[in-house]
C-alpha cells in the first residue's frame, strides 16, 4: 500500500520544480510469518518507507532530483536497524 503528493512551483520563479512526499508499506502474510516462526527467525509485520524528493528543473532538458528515504523495519527483519537513504538522480532529455 502506498501513496504520495507532488506539488509544482513551490518557489517563486521556479515554476517547473516539484516537491514530493510519499509513503509505502508492505505487509507479511500469515503463512510467511508462521513459516519464519517455525524456523526460529523473527519477523516484523511490515516495512514502511517515507520519502521526500525535490525535482530541480535547471534547463528544459536537464534536471537534478535529490531523494531522501527513511525505511522502518527494513526487510521486516527486527535485527536490522531503521535506515536513512539519500540519493540523487540526474535527468537528461534529448
Amino acid at each position: 500500500f502506498g501513496g504520495g503528493l507532488v506539488y509544482t512551483g513551490l518557489i517563486s520563479g521556479r515554476d517547473e520544480d516539484q516537491i514530493g512526499l510519499a509513503f509505502a508499506t508492505a505487509f507479511n502474510g500469515g503463512n510467511y510469518k508462521r513459516a519464519m516462526n517455525d524456523l526460529g527467525t523473527p519477523v516484523e509485520n511490515s516495512e514502511i518507507v517515507l520519502e521526500f524528493s525535490y525535482n530541480l528543473q535547471l534547463l528544459p532538458q536537464f534536471a537534478i532530483h535529490p531523494d531522501l528515504q527513511y525505511v522502518i523495519n527494513p526487510g521486516t527483519d527486527p535485527t536490522i536497524k531503521n535506515a536513512l537513504l539519500m540519493g540523487t538522480r540526474f535527468e537528461l532529455a534529448f
